[in-house]
């Protein structure tokens, strides 16, 4: 028996391959982007998760990307560091609070954030170990013990403050505000598919008169 292809399966059809266009990726993962002042300093960048959310520790971050610049640090600035070239990812409690659009850092520490810290750092084998840190109670400066955000560097034995500011509760250090684009065919493919569902209108239509 001949089988027909009606106007309908053709439209079921293209729904269920917008459905795959629209569907998150298996391997998922979430950009933060990172715009930070910290007195007369600033730190920019990325920070990328593999999109686990709630408590996070640097296992969870599997790319990041930061320029530091600010007064009283070491060599040239800006000061770049990143992942890939090795640089330092450090925190000795979780390293964040994920959710979907936010990166928040608990400057009032509570159960496992307690005494917590995170700090970006230089790869003092290969360049200066200028440092971006967060933390609630000591970071690379055992001095500075309030809770606060510090760029620096960190000679032996103990890093040293360019730039603090005093932080407490949750705040947010990296945030996804920028909207993910849809693909860049999925527009002509809606076109295509409004095209199919006039011409199935058109193919009752004339079914109808005749």
């Amino acid at each position: 028996m001949k089988k027909t292809i009606t106007s309908a399966s053709i439209q079921i059809f293209c729904v269920a391959l917008l459905f795959t266009f629209l569907s998150p990726p298996l391997s998922a993962s979430t950009v933060y982007s990172v715009d930070r002042t910290i007195e007369f300093g600033t730190v920019t960048g990325f920070i990328t998760t593999d999109d686990t959310l709630g408590l996070i520790d640097i296992s969870n971050v599997t790319s990041w990307a930061l320029t530091i610049s600010a007064p009283n640090i070491n060599g040239d600035v800006p000061f770049s560091i990143s992942s890939a070239t090795q640089d330092l990812f450090v925190s000795n409690g979780p390293a964040f609070r994920a959710t979907p659009t936010d990166l928040f850092f608990a400057f009032t520490g509570q159960g496992s954030e307690t005494g917590s810290f995170t700090i970006f750092q230089g790869n003092s084998a290969i360049r200066t170990p200028n440092y971006w840190c967060f933390d609630n109670g000591s970071c690379s400066n055992p001095v500075n013990t309030a809770p606060s955000e510090d760029l620096g560097f960190a000679p032996p034995p103990a890093g040293t403050d360019a730039q603090t500011i005093a932080r407490s509760g949750l705040v947010s250090i990296a945030s996804t505000l920028t909207p993910v684009p849809l693909p860049a065919a999925l527009p002509l493919f809606l076109g295509a598919l409004a095209g199919l569902g006039g011409l199935g209108f058109m193919k009752r239509r004339k079914a109808a008169v005749a």
